[in-house]
Parts: C-alpha cells; structure tokens; sequence
C-alpha cells in the first residue's frame, strides 16, 4: 500500500513538471478559492460520481482532485506542507473523507494549457 501511494505520488509531481516544462514557462500561482466536487480520478472517469469507489481508491494512493463547481474544470489536487523539507504532498489522506461531496479549497491555484492543480491551504465541506 505505501508503495502505491509513493508510486502515485511521484507520477502526480512528474506529470506537473512535465507540464511546466512542456508549456516553456513555470505558471504563476493565484490565491484562489475554488468550490467543487472532490473526487478520485480514475474512478470518477470510469464510473462517474461513486463515492465507495472513489474513496477506496484514494486510500490506495490514486489520484485526488476536484471539479470546479463553476466552470466544470478539473484540478488535481496536492497539499501543502509546512516543513521546510518538502512543499507538497499528496491530498489523498485530508481529501478521502470528502470524496463525492460538495467541499471548498483555499489555496495556490496553478493553470497551465495542459491541466490545473491547487496546492491546498485549507480544506472543508461545503
């Protein structure tokens, strides 16, 4: 199960460096306030909005992230940390017992033409 979750973590950060160097440019964050659904990736791709799946999956390290109320954007969703050794880690474990509800996350928004992610400050239901 750890294995997974740095498994998974590690493809989450590859797959955002990737985007800032595939873009030529790192993106700027925004403090931002987004509203949304919190979901698993994979799951609410495959299945849609199931929650039992959905947290069963982020417990084993997949993918967390959000759609956006407003506009139906998806972002994939890090934590921040407050140690000085590391800036992010995975949102799975704050995140897990929100998914497939309605949540408000505060945070550093970061857009890209590829996808979006939210480096979350806080988080609650909505």
């Amino acid at each position: 199960m750890n294995k997974a979750l740095v498994f998974t973590g590690a493809v989450a950060v590859l797959l955002v460096s990737m985007t800032f160097v595939v873009s030529g440019e790192s993106a700027q964050p925004e403090k931002g306030i987004l509203i949304g659904t919190a979901i698993e990736l994979s799951t609410y791709a495959m299945q849609g909005n199931n929650a039992e799946s959905m947290v069963f999956r982020a417990e084993h390290g997949f993918p967390v992230g959000l759609i956006e109320e407003e506009t139906g954007e998806l972002f994939i969703c890090v934590f921040r940390n407050p140690a000085p050794a590391s800036s992010m880690e995975t949102a799975n474990k704050r995140m897990t017992p929100l998914m497939g509800k309605k949540v408000v996350l505060q945070g550093l928004v970061y857009r890209s033409d590829s996808f979006n992610l939210i480096r979350i400050g806080t988080l609650s239901e909505y």
